[in-house]
């Protein structure tokens, strides 16, 4: 089956290129088919990325030439575009929020900084007498 599916998406790369001709009235049974299938000779799960490999790649292929039956993937700039926005907005809350965060804690090391130096100098007053 999995041949039966390369051959119809090897069928309508040509009907897009235009160089095969087409008969639409034929169908490929398992009868049919009647070539070598390397596949088989290789182990499993190689067999598998070899299988998507191949999928991917007659994919890509009708999806360059697409036809008016709308065989080309959808297209999803707009739909990422505005993901990309929404990240962008949220990226920069996180920095606003960030920034927030580093003044907070620097202002506590501030304050604490001139807290010790306070009771040092109070300690040394004391010492002093004074």
């Amino acid at each position: 089956s999995f041949m039966q599916e390369i051959q119809m998406w090897k069928n309508k790369v040509g009907k897009l290129e235009r160089k095969l001709p087409m008969c639409e009235d034929v169908e490929v049974t398992n009868d049919d088919l009647c070539f070598y299938e390397p596949l088989r000779y290789i182990p499993d799960d190689l067999r598998s990325f070899v299988k998507d490999v191949i999928v991917h790649k007659v994919k890509t292929e009708v999806e360059r030439y697409g036809d008016s039956e709308g065989i080309r993937l959808p297209d999803r700039e707009g739909e990422l575009s505005e993901k990309i926005k929404k990240l962008e907005e949220e990226n920069k809350e996180l920095e606003a929020k960030l920034g927030d965060v580093q003044f907070d804690a620097l202002d506590m090391v501030e304050r604490e900084v001139l807290k010790r130096m306070t009771q040092e100098r109070d300690s040394l007053r004391a010492k002093r007498g004074g």
